[in-house]
């Protein structure tokens, strides 16, 4: 199986089952040896975690995700959670649902500075954000979708799973357990913080390979 200097170099690909976050204190995680994940729940956390994040930077692209409460009864439209940002080698596990989504925050976002690369985010992570915080693509400084940017480079219509295993030779966990499962929760379970992380760490690691 074919693996990049990227995925090798950092970790990622330790990061992966079997192996388990371990707890580091104050919300931290440590994925792999150079890969950490810092769930933000408190809004005093949010300026110190979004500057360590800056600081982390190697380029100018950070990964956007979005996770929430999965929609069972039709007509239900629950807001976003979670959102992840991730550099190569920090993810930031925004808990949205107790943060709200504070102008420090959304400056953040509008940063001309920074690339924001989601994946295929138009499909549904476009609408929730709209419908829970009023945001548009176009309200963020830069973004692109790496869903387009593959395209471009002949990958194709791939969804993440396939991408990650074509450029990374990695395969990401999709475990319906944890995908289906409550985002709302404030302790969120060590599965949930290691899918959201490795999740948004993968998309940054793609969209620098590609």
């Amino acid at each position: 199986m074919f693996v990049t200097t990227q995925a090798r170099s950092t970790g990622l690909r330790d990061a992966l089952p079997p192996n388990r976050p371990t707890a580091m204190g104050s919300g931290r995680y440590r994925l792999s040896s150079g890969i950490e994940a810092l769930v933000v729940g408190y809004a005093e956390e949010l300026a110190p975690a979004l500057a360590e994040l800056r600081r982390s930077m190697t380029n100018q692209y950070l990964a956007i995700d979005l996770e929430w409460k999965p929609d069972f009864v039709r007509g239900e439209n629950n807001p976003v959670a979670v959102m992840q940002l991730a550099s190569s080698t920090l993810c930031l596990i925004l808990q949205l649902r107790y943060l709200g989504f504070p102008q420090e925050l959304q400056q953040f976002l509008r940063s001309r500075t920074i690339t924001y690369v989601g994946m295929n985010y138009r499909t549904a992570d476009y609408a929730k954000m709209q419908a829970s915080f009023g945001w548009c693509s176009r309200d963020f400084g830069s973004f692109e979708d790496l869903a387009d940017v593959a395209a471009r480079v002949g990958y194709g219509q791939r969804g993440l799973s396939a991408l990650a295993t074509s450029v990374l030779g990695l395969s990401l966990p999709k475990l319906k357990r944890v995908t289906l499962s409550n985002w709302e929760a404030w302790d969120l379970s060590l599965e949930q913080i290691q899918y959201a992380a490795l999740d948004a760490l993968a998309v940054h690691h793609i969209r620098t390979r590609l």
